[in-house]
């Protein structure tokens, strides 16, 4: 298992036993977190938010950028994989299961924290003993092996155990077009390309804000779930999580040191 990856592991399985409070509100200091980390606030479905809090944890323990959605969205997450080709019907270790109603429509998720040879072990948010979506607590289920669940195998999209990041990368750029239309030159440091977040509000036309007290970035009042790079007096974040917090499409052309991010259906 990648060390990422049993990191968020670990940092899910500290959450055990957590509850909502009250009971039925989706609600609680700690699910306000998990919500937090999506830029919704307390009253939502949290089992999706609960897997992005976690990866989030390791991102700011260990300064990295994991490719994994910050949603409160299941379907986000079971589209995320499509584009990726990290979506699976049997299960690893590590990997996040999805509930699935029908082909496009993923109901409940949570992490697989062991496997056998019929049955997978989980830790879930927003669930009970009884593995019924919309339940109260973070707690841990066995599952049998079943057509309704697919596997989000994230892990894979990690760069390999052992490899360390260059400590002194060549300056690498990037133009990024929105809608098709060239609006900035980004750098890439460790393979992270960051957009200035008052630049990308002034192109897609929303209000940016500061919130001094939490040290992030505000887009329309909503606290964007990354940690921001300060650099002159600017807040810089990847453009990916400003793609995904803005519900835009991310398409990347390494070989012409391109990104291109466009509207659902564009």
């Amino acid at each position: 298992m990648h060390p990422v990856v049993k990191n968020v592991l670990d940092t899910a399985d500290s959450q055990m036993g957590v509850q909502e409070t009250p009971r039925r509100s989706n609600n609680g200091p700690e699910v306000r977190a998990y919500l937090r980390a999506t830029g919704l606030g307390p009253g939502h479905p949290w089992c999706a938010a609960f897997l992005a809090w976690c990866v989030q944890q390791v991102e700011i323990a260990n300064r990295m950028d994991i490719a994994f959605p910050k949603t409160a969205s299941c379907d986000v997450i079971l589209e995320f994989a499509r584009r990726h080709d990290i979506l699976f019907t049997e299960a690893e270790k590590g990997d996040v299961f999805l509930v699935m109603a029908s082909q496009h429509d993923a109901t409940h998720t949570g992490f697989v924290k062991t496997t056998s040879r019929t049955r997978f072990t989980t830790i879930e948010g927003n669930s009970n003993s009884s593995g019924t979506r919309e339940g109260q607590s973070v707690c841990s289920n066995t599952r049998p092996f079943t057509t309704r669940f697919r596997y989000v195998r994230w892990g894979a999209l990690l760069r390999p155990a052992g490899l360390a990041p260059d400590t002194n990368p060549p300056a690498v750029n990037y133009e990024l077009f929105l809608s098709g239309n060239s609006i900035a030159t980004m750098e890439v440091t460790n393979g992270i390309a960051r957009m200035e977040a008052d630049a990308w509000c002034r192109a897609l036309g929303v209000r940016v804000g500061w919130d001094g007290v939490n040290r992030c970035v505000l887009i329309d009042d909503r606290p964007v779930p990354a940690t921001p790079l300060l650099k002159n007096g600017k807040a810089y974040l990847p453009i990916r999580v400003l793609a995904e917090f803005s519900a835009l499409n991310l398409r990347v052309d390494i070989a012409n040191q391109r990104v291109f991010v466009t509207r659902p259906g564009g």
